[in-house]
């Protein structure tokens, strides 16, 4: 019964999205509202969008009035996040923990290198489109399939560029493993074209509200890779290039699923626009700005791993870094939540309020989790990932401290964004990553035990502080007020039982009217 629901819920859905989109005739605001949407607002008597600028203006919207957790949609949306996070986080777990029984320590560091530039170059050939798509889609509802062709496009010949770079890179990384390994990841690359399409494809869904059709994709394409490996488990292809093959036949099949559903959603002619192309671009490369450091701040580790100590070491840091940041997904759920809330306050005052709130409320939440995951490490890791990682333990436990403080600079940066201020994330993004990059250059030759890890902590520690000290004078705060008290448990106690005590039902921002 519930295996048909959740079917209902990802083809059935026009006719909730379709109302959705009615109501938002009303008022056109995305999840995203505070990230330079505001900035292009239209003002009485013009006939055109103002141009985007990098700095959007701030609260140049209608203003929402704070209400208590019992009616405002803050908690539901949290809810249907987390629930979709906990899903995307168990199908995750049991990825690595495939892959992991699958390969074997040395075949699980051939996968992690066949995949690791695909991975770090796919947000470049994105080129900050994703934002930008949610937003003129929000703006312009009866141009959305004409604007995704146009996204599409640009993101394919991002892909390109992209691709011919992992080309050159690809051999720099590999030095030491064998001939085909280095085809394998060159064929990997292929990833890339596909991973644009299917993360532009579906963009649209969450500016006219359709979250429970966005959340089922979101869960699909996580699922997707477990199947993949329980396939080529069960047709005893447990090799990594092999895995890569038919991950990417399986990328290749959720292109096509999430291009019937979204056509289906957004019918209409697929026209490429050289307007759209301008305006996508200009509001795009501000975002990619912003995001590109830290995306490319998640692998580089691994690539110093890879290139000074071989993949056997680097299939022993890819289990203990899955295993560390395993609670990210979850804790997104919070993240996911900041940007619409905190951007659609009425004033300053509201704003800070309310975003110090939930900042208090993250700090602890991470610290629970952080101190949870360090002490089942020791006995998780070898008991999911099999005895053959237990080496992995110790750096397991290591690794929990930068990933609580990446959660918590995410946090922060979040908040941010819903206070217009991109620009001071992508300053401590881009300060992190420089940070990160020359430690882990000094370290890890040294070992790659204690180098990364240190290099993580110190480098997210440096982009936290960044953005906290821009964010305490912006908000005009003292630093205690971002210190969480036992008023602050209590409350978030309180919350959680008033969530578990309410009825479920599908959220949206259009709920807050």
């Amino acid at each position: 019964m519930a295996r048909r629901a959740w079917i209902r819920a990802l083809w059935s859905d026009p006719q909730r999205a379709a109302a959705g989109r009615r109501k938002l005739e009303a008022s056109p605001v995305a999840e995203y509202a505070g990230r330079a949407a505001e900035g292009a607002r239209r003002r009485p008597g013009e006939t055109g969008p103002r141009a985007v600028s990098p700095e959007p203006e701030l609260l140049n919207h209608t203003p929402v009035k704070v209400r208590g957790p019992n009616q405002s949609p803050v908690g539901d949306w949290i809810a249907s996040n987390a629930f979709t996070a906990l899903v995307i986080t168990g199908l995750t777990a049991i990825s690595g923990v495939l892959a992991a029984r699958a390969l074997g320590v040395t075949g699980r560091g051939e996968l992690a290198a066949i995949q690791i530039w695909a991975t770090q170059l796919t947000p470049l050939a994105l080129l900050g489109l994703g934002e930008s798509l949610v937003y003129f889609a929000a703006r312009k509802r009866d141009e959305i399939p004409s604007l995704t062709a146009t996204a599409i496009t640009i993101g394919l010949a991002g892909s390109v560029v992209a691709a011919i770079a992992g080309f050159f890179l690809i051999p720099w990384t590999l030095t030491a493993a064998s001939g085909h390994l280095v085809g394998a990841a060159t064929a990997f690359l292929l990833a890339i074209p596909l991973s644009v399409a299917v993360g532009l494809a579906y963009c649209p869904l969450r500016a006219v509200g359709a979250f429970g059709t966005w959340n089922v994709l979101r869960t699909v394409q996580t699922a997707m890779w477990p199947a993949v490996l329980l396939v080529a488990w069960g047709l005893g292809r447990r090799d990594a290039v092999a895995i890569s093959h038919f991950y990417l036949v399986g990328l290749s099949t959720l292109l096509i699923l999430i291009a019937v559903r979204v056509r289906r959603e957004f019918p209409g002619p697929l026209r490429v626009s050289t307007k759209h192309s301008r305006e996508l671009i200009a509001f795009g490369l501000p975002a990619l700005m912003a995001t590109l450091p830290d995306a490319a701040n998640s692998r580089v580790d691994q690539i110093f791993v890879a290139a000074y100590w071989g993949v056997e070491p680097l299939g022993l840091y890819a289990v203990a870094s899955t295993w560390s940041g395993a609670y990210a997904t979850l804790f997104s759920a919070l993240i996911h939540v900041v940007v619409p809330h905190v951007a659609r306050l009425g004033t300053g005052e509201e704003q800070k309020t309310e975003f110090l709130r939930l900042w208090r409320f993250g700090v602890l939440i991470a610290g629970v989790m952080a101190l949870a995951t360090a002490a089942m490490a020791p006995l998780a890791v070898p008991l999911l990932f099999g005895h053959q990682f237990a080496r992995a333990s110790g750096l397991a436990v290591l690794l929990c401290l930068p990933s609580m403080l990446v959660v918590l600079r995410q946090l922060l940066a979040a908040g941010s964004l819903g206070l217009g201020r991109p620009r001071s994330l992508a300053k401590a993004s881009t300060v992190a990553l420089i940070v990160n990059v020359a430690l882990l250059w000094l370290l890890t030759p040294r070992s790659f035990l204690l180098g990364p890890p240190l290099s993580a902590a110190i480098a997210h520690t440096v982009g936290a502080a960044l953005l906290l000290r821009d964010m305490r004078g912006h908000l005009a705060a003292r630093f205690k007020e971002f210190v969480p008290t036992m008023a602050d448990a209590g409350g978030l106690q309180a919350l959680l039982r008033t969530w578990r005590g309410r009825p479920a039902r599908t959220s949206t921002i259009l709920d807050d009217k």
